[in-house]
């Protein structure tokens, strides 16, 4: 791996973050470092826990954002000449992010109503897109095609908000937010909470149907192989500590922990919630 990487004197390339994993994993065993590669993540969100790790062994990492239809950039991490002076939890934030809107695209975050909300982490909503290059319809699916552009733009299907700054950031997709006791709780959000704890290698969160509350998060979490030892109390706690701090609310912290070896993942190295859900469809205990 290194070899190649020295040879062909790679500089920038891209993947999503299972891929990662795995150049760190190979990295890590061959005491490899990678001197400022540049690399882009998509796919699926990058957690604050893996971009750490990546940084650490010399990785630039930083978010692109789009999809099939989008064709598909849609935002990237900016940096600049003149940028201001952040910290370096700041500066993971930002990489962790969705990016702000490349050249020529209107994203917006609308509400309930098709409307756009107000910019902020507390307006959230779904993304909805405008560019020359999108989708407008699906072969021999003309009802997908309206539906996808329901009131004059592209509905993507994530749940996201808008920075005053501009930059994008996705909670959710619509299909995956957990809906418990009548709130929203952000799969994604949790995720990267529990991605910080120094044992986690890789971790899910999913809801679980709940007689009394309809749907709590079940947290599925991959350890290292060093870290075995670790207890559910360990991982739950760095989520606790989240509530005191704010970041998330008291009924974000997952109801259930389960450790397993791995977890399934679509064609393209996607986290597999729709496997997740059906194999844990009547999980109730912890």
């Amino acid at each position: 791996m290194r070899k190649s990487y020295i040879n062909e004197k790679v500089s920038i390339t891209h993947c999503v973050p299972t891929i990662l994993q795995m150049v760190i994993k190979e990295a890590q065993d061959r005491d490899a470092s990678f001197n400022g590669l540049k690399m882009i993540i998509g796919g699926s969100r990058l957690t604050e826990g893996l971009a750490r790790l990546a940084m650490s062994q010399g990785i630039e990492v930083y978010t692109g954002y789009g999809m099939s239809e989008t064709a598909p950039l849609i935002s990237l991490t900016e940096f600049s000449l003149n940028e201001p002076e952040m910290s370096d939890d700041e500066d993971i934030a930002r990489r962790c992010m969705t990016g702000k809107p490349v050249l020529m695209v209107d994203a917006q975050v609308w509400g309930t109503d098709n409307k756009s909300v107000d910019t902020g982490k507390e307006h959230t909503g779904e993304l909805v897109l405008r560019a020359p290059w999108l989708t407008q319809s699906y072969l021999k699916n003309e009802d997908a095609g309206k539906e996808l552009w329901d009131n004059g733009y592209m509905h993507t299907q994530d749940i996201a908000y808008i920075r005053p700054d501009g930059y994008i950031g996705i909670t959710d997709r619509l299909k995956d937010v957990i809906k418990s006791g009548g709130e929203w709780i952000s799969s994604l959000e949790i995720e990267t909470i529990l991605s910080l704890h120094p044992a986690v290698a890789d971790v899910s969160v999913i809801g679980v149907r709940d007689a009394q509350w309809g749907e709590r998060p079940l947290a599925l979490i991959v350890l290292k192989p060093d870290a075995q030892s670790t207890s559910v109390d360990d991982i739950k706690a760095i989520a606790e500590k989240a509530v005191e701090r704010g970041m998330i609310p008291k009924y974000g912290v997952p109801s259930q922990f389960k450790f397993v070896d791995d977890l399934p993942k679509t064609s393209v190295g996607k986290h597999d919630k729709k496997a997740m859900r059906k194999t844990y469809a009547d999980q109730t205990e912890v």
